[in-house]
């Protein structure tokens, strides 16, 4: 398994709940941006109107799973093969890791 971050720390509905306050996280960091904060592109296409109805569905999902799921394995296209309890840390992880891509870089153009 390719793991892009540090393994996430707590118990899994923490995890959960990290991946259901992303979308609330992602508008308090983004919340009153500059004309130039503004123009500036993080990736194409993105849009926090899709995020929050994605992010509260696979926290329903994982909450869910049953016992006997959390080692089911399934291939993930950019990931690789990962048991479901390595795709929800992946998963925790990474949508943190944007967050603090797009906190830094806000406040690097605030200086």
């Amino acid at each position: 398994m390719h793991t892009y971050g540090e393994p996430i720390a707590g118990t899994r509905e923490e995890k959960i709940r990290k991946i259901e306050q992303l979308p609330d996280d992602l508008e308090r960091v983004v919340a009153g941006p500059t004309d130039a904060q503004l123009d500036t592109p993080y990736r194409s296409g993105g849009s926090l109107t899709l995020l929050r109805p994605l992010q509260l569905r696979l926290a329903a999902a994982f909450r869910n799973a049953r016992p006997e799921d959390w080692s089911r394995a399934a291939r993930h296209p950019d990931w690789g093969r990962l048991t479901l309890e390595e795709f929800l840390n992946e998963y925790a992880w990474h949508g943190h890791h944007h967050l603090e891509q797009i906190a830094g870089l806000k406040q690097s153009m605030a200086s």
